[in-house]
């Protein structure tokens, strides 16, 4: 959180401006973190990774839609039940169920608690998109210890394409020719706005930091560890830094594309470019871009930005920050709300669908399925306060050859310390006492609080727990870096290279600002280009239309904006002036 308020990683689709965080309010106080223990595992006798004790089962709306994403899906269902020794069981789930729909689905149906827990699938393969299954359902199992993962994608083809993606991995690495170590890579699109500089300063340097720290100590599986510093966002960069040679995991954090000032012209344009990664003035990285071409291949993409993951029928932050604005914690609240527009219902985002169908590309992918803020990792009452070890976890549990859905949980134990201390606040405001300690709490001590300072305190906490709520994972809960197993890398000695830590871009290398014109002669007078130019840094002019204007693909016009605001004229082999 900045100095003015928390911030929002979110910037307008056609301008790429960022959409206005939440302006500090007057009250303010500080707090300190409540300890509380961790929660315990389904089966604390026996590894969380254990399919045979922790089961492995499946959820498909009710319908025929239902019966079809089960066909598309049967291989993989044959394998799990191979691999775990028992049918998988398979739960069929009435359509858009709301949060206390889905509670008491959980509670009644899926783990009625009137056995033990032998049978009870932890790791849940959710089929289909947020209108069928809702992703309040998810939600709600996630909170409570189970391992859901969601599938979704647009074409049958795109199922059989993921699983038959997923089982080669899973052969490959099982036949013991595949990496012992996998790699950790860090991103950061430094766009110039408040946001990315409180990300980079608050969450991404010290994750390095302390990824880096337990790397030298022998506690961080990794082969390589690698950031970018630069100060300017580059596609080509990002893009270069995940196609390496190992299964890597993958953490970014920018900007996602809401909906342009005039708002979105259709729900397909919406659900083809909600939650695009943003490089500021050098475009977006657009899932037609990620289809094909290798990227992240076999590894695990965490993705920071708003709707990353998909948008929901309705953002869970709608009440909470109207009560907040109103006792004066923030201002701003109505410009954010504005952004929330998901066309009547939710969808999973077609960036990670895009990844995920790509043969070449990631077994599983972590994102956001709302608004984004600073929340997660800086402490709404106490600025000093780091959170970054909260999304650390995940990438330290990943390389730790741990599932997706285990590695996950790193981050929803959070909610589950949340929760407690929402029971802690509103019990001793029953008893009439002052607001407890907690995350996100205060306590004035002696005098009690108004009902204000109550509202600011409670609110500031669910926002918390739903910003960190709204992590989805998408694709099989089960999936993790297909490395060979510990034990057998043990048994075949030590590794013979030291890590290597890589602190720098590795961006593709560009030739002196005098010899571009051979690669950029772009065929256009240079105050023709220049004035497009100039419409497009403003943001009226979209980075498609430019290239269409230029007579150009869109790769080469994000090229020739990048080399021109770095080198001017004679980078893209226009005339110097005079």
């Amino acid at each position: 959180m900045s100095a003015t308020g928390l911030e929002l990683l979110m910037v307008h689709a056609d301008d790429r401006r960022p959409v206005a965080g939440l302006a500090a309010g007057s009250a303010s106080s500080q707090g300190t973190e409540r300890q509380v223990l961790p929660e315990h595992l389904w089966d604390d006798s026996v590894a969380p990774d254990d399919l045979s004790r922790q089961r492995w089962g499946v959820l498909a709306p009710e319908g025929p839609e239902g019966d079809r994403l089960l066909e598309l899906v049967a291989p993989l269902m044959t394998h799990r039940a191979a691999q775990q020794g028992a049918e998988v069981r398979v739960h069929r789930v009435a359509r858009g169920m709301d949060a206390q729909a889905a509670d008491r689905w959980r509670d009644r149906v899926y783990h009625p608690q009137d056995d033990l827990d032998l049978e009870v699938p932890r790791y849940l393969l959710v089929l289909g998109d947020l209108d069928g299954v809702s992703l309040e359902t998810q939600q709600v199992l996630a909170a409570n210890r189970a391992f859901p993962g969601r599938l979704c994608f647009d074409q049958p083809a795109h199922y059989e394409a993921y699983v038959d993606k997923l089982l080669r991995w899973e052969a490959h690495a099982a036949g013991g020719d595949g990496d012992t170590r996998g790699e950790a890579l860090l991103y950061t699109a430094h766009d110039l706005t408040e946001a990315t500089r409180v990300g980079h300063r608050a969450l991404m340097a010290p994750g390095l930091g302390m990824l880096r720290k337990h790397l030298d100590l022998g506690q961080l599986p990794a082969a390589r560890l690698e950031a970018n510093t630069d100060d300017d966002a580059d596609p080509d960069v990002f893009l270069a830094l995940a196609r390496g040679q190992r299964p890597a995991v993958l953490f970014s954090m920018s900007h996602g594309e809401g909906p342009p000032r005039r708002g979105w012209q259709d729900p397909g344009e919406q659900r083809e470019r909600q939650g695009a990664m943003s490089f500021g003035s050098s475009g977006s990285l657009q899932a037609s871009e990620l289809a094909r071409a290798p990227f992240l291949p076999g590894g695990i993409w965490f993705m920071l930005a708003c709707f990353g993951a998909g948008t929901p029928a309705r953002s869970s932050y709608h009440h909470w920050l109207r009560q907040l604005e109103a006792v004066g914690a923030f201002s701003g609240a109505a410009v954010a709300l504005e952004a929330l527009d998901s066309a009547g219902k939710g969808f999973v985002g077609a960036v990670p669908k895009a990844t995920l169908a790509n043969e070449a590309g990631p077994l599983a992918f972590v994102g956001h399925v709302d608004l984004a803020w600073t929340y997660g990792f800086q402490d709404a009452e106490e600025r000093q306060l780091n959170r970054s070890a909260r999304y650390m976890g995940v990438v330290r549990s990943l390389l730790e050859r741990h599932r997706a859905g285990v590695a996950l949980a790193e981050l929803y134990r959070h909610v589950g310390s949340l929760d407690t201390s929402l029971s802690l606040l509103q019990d001793a405001e029953a008893q009439g006492q002052a607001p407890v300690q907690g995350p996100g709490a205060a306590s004035k001590g002696g005098g009690g609080a108004s009902e204000a300072e109550r509202a600011r305190q409670r609110g500031n906490i669910w926002m918390v727990r739903q910003d960190l709520q709204a992590y989805l994972l998408l694709g099989d809960p089960a999936a993790r870096l297909p490395l060979r197993d510990p034990a057998a890398a043990q048994q075949a000695g030590p590794e013979a290279e030291p890590p290597e830590v890589i602190v720098q871009s590795q961006a593709p290398a560009r030739a002196p600002a005098g010899e571009a014109a051979a690669e950029l002669a772009l065929e256009v007078e240079a105050w023709r280009f220049e004035e497009l130019l100039g419409a497009h840094l403003m943001g009226d002019l979209g980075l498609d239309r430019l290239a269409s204007q230029l007579g150009l693909d869109r790769a080469t016009a994000r090229r020739a904006v990048q080399a021109y605001t770095r080198a001017g004229r004679r980078a893209v082999g226009l005339p110097e002036e005079g």
